[in-house]
Formats: structure tokens, C-alpha cells, sequence
């Protein structure tokens, strides 16, 4: 497949990225610095940024499916407003229609909107990051409205570790503070679900 991907150079769209190589797909990513990826002759590298709607034109155009991996890093304080998540996915599905591209899987919190479960773990998350997950919240109502085959992913704490065994997703999930995902298997899910899409139109939760 040809996959667009948005935010390659974090850390679970790197994974994705690798995994996706090594599955055999043609990737285009789109990076603020292309030097930060290894040259592959299946990766097409576009100089650009999510909030700039040419550059997403350009790294959505004559895909079979779009990543959207944007935001949200650990570092930075509760206070810090961002908006690059709910813009890029706005160009994201904007492109995707003038280009008839329509599977999308973005990746998202767990805390954010219905998932905000009051739980010990989601207060601690809104402590820790406040302004900054407000981009997650508004970014996916953004995706819901679209006319895309849309899968929004949330994650808890995700771990560089190996998995812990079989990982498990649903919309409805509580996730104490000390549950984890590893990111292989985040991309591991993603990657399903756009090979072989199961969840069409639904917001779940991953964990292991």
C-alpha cells in the first residue's frame, strides 16, 4: 500500500514508518527535516509541516491511506497551547477529499473527550499536560465530521519496551495509572488497520 505519514520523526510514527518498510508498503512522509530520516527506495521524504496546507496537499496526494501522528510529545509544561493536531488533521481530511484518499488512522490520547473516564490516570495526564491535550480534544471532532474512513487511536503511557504480551483495544476502557502500551505494538495496530481496516468509525483504546 501507499501510506502517507504525518509526524514520521516522532516516536510512533518512526515505528510505524519501520514497520511499515519492512511490511513491504511505499511510504511518503512528510517531516520538517528530512535529514532525521535514513534514505529507503520505498520512502518518498516531503520538506514541509502540518500547518501548512500545501505541504499536506503534496504528502496526501495518490495515497491509498493517511497517518496522522502530530503532537503531544512528554516534554512541555500543562500551560502550552498548541494547535498543530486539530489544523493538520482540518488540511488532512480536506486533502483526502479533493484527492479521494479515504482511509485515515490518527493517533490520539486516552483522556481526551469520552475517554476522559475521571479515572486516578486521567487526572494525573490533565495535570501534567492541561492545554496541550485541549489540541488532541478538538482535533478529533474534526475527524468524526469527515467523510473518511476514520480510526482514531488512544493510547495511555506508551513504552519504548517490548510488548508485554497481546494488546487489547475497545472504546470503552479504564486505564489505571500504571498501565502501558509498547509502541511496537501501537504500530503494530495501526498498520493493521490499514491493511485490513475492523474498526471503522471508532475512537478506541489500546493497552496491554
Amino acid at each position: 500500500m501507499r501510506i502517507a505519514i504525518l509526524g514520521a520523526t516522532g516516536g510512533t510514527g518512526y515505528e510505524t514508518l519501520a514497520q511499515a518498510l519492512a511490511g513491504g508498503h511505499t511510504i511518503t512522509a512528510l517531516v520538517r527535516d528530512p535529514a532525521a530520516l535514513q534514505p529507503d527506495d520505498r520512502l518518498r521524504v516531503i520538506a514541509g509541516d502540518a500547518l501548512d496546507a500545501a505541504s499536506v496537499e503534496a504528502v496526501v496526494k495518490g495515497q491509498d491511506a493517511v497517518f496522522m501522528s502530530l503532537g503531544l510529545s512528554a516534554a512541555g509544561s500543562a500551560t502550552e497551547a498548541v494547535t498543530v493536531c486539530t489544523v493538520g488533521a482540518r488540511h488532512v481530511v480536506a486533502a483526502m477529499d479533493r484527492h479521494g484518499v479515504r482511509r485515515l488512522v490518527a493517533m490520539s490520547t486516552h483522556g481526551v473527550n469520552e475517554s476522559n473516564d475521571g479515572s486516578p490516570y486521567v487526572r494525573s495526564l490533565w495535570q501534567a499536560m492541561g492545554e496541550r491535550l485541549k489540541d488532541k480534544e478538538t482535533m478529533e471532532p474534526v475527524i468524526r465530521a469527515s467523510s473518511t474512513d476514520w480510526t482514531i487511536v488512544r493510547a495511555p503511557r506508551i513504552s519504548e519496551q517490548p510488548p508485554l504480551g497481546d494488546y487489547r483495544v475497545g472504546e470503552q476502557m479504564r486505564i489505571e495509572p500504571d498501565y502501558t502500551v509498547s509502541r511496537v505494538s501501537v504500530a503494530s495496530f495501526v498498520l493493521s488497520e490499514i491493511s485490513t481496516p475492523t474498526h471503522l468509525r471508532q475512537a478506541l483504546t489500546i493497552c496491554e
